[in-house]
C-alpha cells in the first residue's frame, strides 16, 4: 500500500486524491536527543517543507542542505530519501529532488474521494440497519445543531460546538458502517490539512475549514443531515448516499470560494477567540 501524497508548497500543504486510502502522513514534532542523527534531520527538513522554507519546483541539493543544517551528506540523503517516500518531494534519476506543487484541484479532488466513501458508508448503513446506538447519536447531534440555531447571532463559540457535532454526526455514520479499512480511508480525507499564508503559516484540518460556514451554510447541511438520517431510518440507502455526495460537495464549494481570501485564515483565527 503507498503512502498519502502530500504536497508541500510555500503557501499550502494538502494531500490529493491520489492513494488517499493509504496511511496518513505524520508530521514530527521538536527533535528529541535520542533521535539518530538521520532521524533528526528528517524531521528538520520535513518541518522545513511543511512550513514553506522551499518555493515549489525548487531543486533540493545533499551539499546545500548538508551546509546549511550543518551536518554531512549522509544523513541528508536518508531524508531526502525518506520524504520522496512520504510524497512531500518529487524524484527523477539524474535531476535528484523537487518541492511538489499543489493546485485547489488536488484539494477538491480530495473531497471527491471523501463524498464517495461517505455515500458508501451510508449505503452499507441502510442495508445492515441503522442500529440503535447510532441512531442516538445522530438523533442527538441532530437536535443539539437544532439549538444551537435556535440560539441567536452565529458567533465563533457556536461554529466551533457545530464542528464538533457535524463531527459527531458523521461518525456516527461511519462507526456503524463497521468497516475498517472505509474508516481509515475517510478519517484521511477529513483531515485534509492545508497550509495558507497570512499572518503565518499553520495547519488547517478539514474539521477546522467547517468554521467558514455562517449562519445560511449550517443550516443548509443541517437539513441535509436530517434527510440523510431519515432516509437511513428507512433503509433507503440510495437516497442517503445520494444527500451525503451533495453534502460534501456543498461543503467543497465553500472552500473553492474561500480559496485565495484572507478569510479562510481570519476564520480558523475565530476558533482562539
Amino acid at each position: 500500500m503507498q503512502n498519502i501524497k502530500m504536497y508541500a508548497t510555500k503557501n499550502i500543504v494538502c494531500t490529493t486524491a491520489v492513494d488517499i486510502i493509504a496511511h496518513p502522513f505524520t508530521c514530527s514534532g521538536p527533535m528529541e536527543k535520542t533521535e539518530t542523527r538521520s532521524g533528526a534531520t528528517t524531521s528538520r527538513l520535513r518541518q522545513m517543507l511543511l512550513e514553506g522554507a522551499f518555493p515549489p519546483d525548487s531543486r533540493l541539493t545533499e551539499t546545500v542542505l548538508a551546509e546549511q543544517l550543518g551536518v554531512s551528506r549522509t544523513p541528508v540523503r536518508d531524508a531526502l530519501s525518506t520524504l520522496a517516500l512520504e510524497g512531500l518531494l518529487g524524484y527523477e534519476p539524474n535531476r535528484g529532488y523537487e518541492v511538489l506543487s499543489c493546485t485547489l484541484d488536488d484539494v477538491l479532488g480530495a473531497y471527491e474521494v471523501r463524498k464517495t466513501l461517505e455515500a458508501l458508508a451510508c449505503r452499507i448503513v441502510a442495508k445492515a440497519g441503522l442500529d440503535v446506538q447510532a441512531r442516538a447519536r445522530m438523533m442527538d447531534a441532530n437536535e443539539q445543531i437544532e439549538r444551537l440555531l435556535e440560539s441567536g447571532t452565529w458567533r465563533a463559540d457556536r461554529a466551533r460546538r457545530w464542528r464538533e457535532l457535524n463531527a459527531s454526526f458523521h461518525n456516527a455514520i461511519i462507526d456503524a458502517a463497521a468497516n475498517k479499512s472505509l474508516t481509515q480511508a475517510i478519517r484521511n480525507t477529513q483531515r485534509l490539512p492545508i497550509m495558507v499564508a497570512g499572518g503565518g503559516a499553520r495547519w488547517f484540518t478539514h474539521e477546522e475549514l467547517v468554521l467558514l460556514f455562517d449562519d445560511k451554510a449550517v443550516r443548509r447541511s443541517h437539513g441535509d443531515h436530517c434527510k440523510i438520517f431519515s432516509a437511513l431510518r428507512t433503509g433507503d440507502g440510495e437516497k442517503a448516499s445520494e444527500i451525503m455526495m451533495a453534502h460534501i460537495d456543498h461543503a467543497a464549494g465553500v472552500l473553492r470560494a474561500n480559496w485565495d481570501k484572507p478569510g479562510l485564515m481570519r476564520a480558523t483565527q475565530a476558533e482562539k477567540k
